[in-house]
């Protein structure tokens, strides 16, 4: 008995070390794509969420497990052996409002009714009327942020 508790031990192990290389080299080839696509733009500057500021328990394991902290961290120094500036904003609402006026939003995909609970969504509806994709949205108030942190 104890010989199988220790073997189950060691595989779950392998399997997490597996998993753990197998993300980091995906995050490895997500940044060195956004460094790419950036260059080939002529982008000189890219804004990201700041995820150190948001509890780890939203992501399930933990901050140190969630691959968008790692793309952005590998992001950093590879963005600024281009040249390009690599800036992080605190993501707190930026899912959620409106980046034309600032009002809550629904999300909702097609043939299906907006609601706030709809999680999935990828489009989103203001009570002012805007609609359009949540991923833009939300990119697009990162942007706002972004802008309002440095005239302050």
């Amino acid at each position: 008995m104890k010989k199988i508790r220790k073997n189950a031990g060691k595989g779950g192990q392998k399997f997490k070390r597996a998993i753990f290389r197998l993300s980091n080299y995906y995050a490895h080839l997500v940044s060195r794509r956004i460094v790419d696509y950036c260059r080939e733009k002529g982008v000189k500057g890219i804004i990201a969420p700041k995820y150190a500021e948001v509890d780890g328990y939203l992501y399930g394991q933990g901050m140190e497990c969630f691959l968008g902290k790692r793309i952005i961290r590998f992001l950093k120094y590879k963005a600024w052996k281009e040249g390009i500036i690599l800036t992080t904003v605190s993501p707190y609402h930026t899912a959620s409002q409106c980046c034309h006026c600032g009002a809550p939003i629904k999300r909702y995909n097609e043939n299906h009714v907006p609601g706030v609970r709809y999680f999935g969504g990828r489009l989103f509806l203001c009570k002012n009327g805007h609609h359009g994709n949540v991923a833009l949205n939300a990119a697009k108030n990162l942007g706002v942020l972004f802008q309002d942190s440095k005239s302050k």
